[in-house]
């Protein structure tokens, strides 16, 4: 529901049309998270179950693989952020250029989104699931308070708000994951 409850008030709120902008930009920008982020999150579950078997904590793997996802994701998504609109318009046609400028607008957020849920997999090493739940509720409740804020703007400067937002819950949460790694 954290994750779908923004499109269903979109397409409420704005229109069919830019929830179908919306929902492209949110499978092209979800890709180097589900491609390469899913693939680095399994090596380094592994990476920090041995880490945690020896030393009690995981903060080693946890360091070296937020290094690994910040060499791997600042070239892809800053080359994004550059040729984003182009890239929109010459594959989808100009009429689609439109998506291209809300993608840049929230490929700082997919940043973000990139690396920590890669290394989101520590709660599960470190037992505390709960935080997890806790994230959700918390990702709902700001995304129901940006909309609700927002319902009046037009839908780039809702973009705007919910990139923001959305940025400083996942350093907030990345933040609670360091700590988490380092045992604390």
């Amino acid at each position: 529901m954290s994750y779908q409850l923004t499109n269903i008030i979109i397409s409420s709120v704005y229109s069919i049309v830019t929830l179908g902008y919306y929902s492209l930009v949110q499978r092209i920008l979800g890709l180097p998270s589900s491609l390469i982020g899913a693939s680095i999150g399994k090596v380094f579950f592994s990476e920090a179950n041995q880490e945690k078997r020896m030393s009690g904590n995981v903060i080693n793997s946890f360091k070296y693989t937020i290094f690994k996802l910040i060499i791997i994701g600042v070239p892809i998504f800053g080359l994004l952020y550059v040729t984003v609109e182009y890239f929109f318009a010459f594959v989808f046609g100009e009429e689609w250029r439109i998506a291209g400028e809300y993608a840049k607008i929230i490929i700082p957020f997919y940043f973000i989104q990139f690396i920590v849920s890669a290394i989101s997999v520590v709660e599960a090493v470190m037992e505390k699931q709960n935080i997890d739940l806790i994230f959700n509720i918390s990702l709902l409740l700001i995304s129901l308070i940006v909309i609700f804020i927002s319902m009046n703007l037009s839908f780039k400067a809702f973009l705007i708000n919910w990139t923001i937002s959305m940025i400083v819950l996942y350093a907030l949460y990345l933040f609670v994951l360091y700590k988490m790694a380092k045992g604390q």
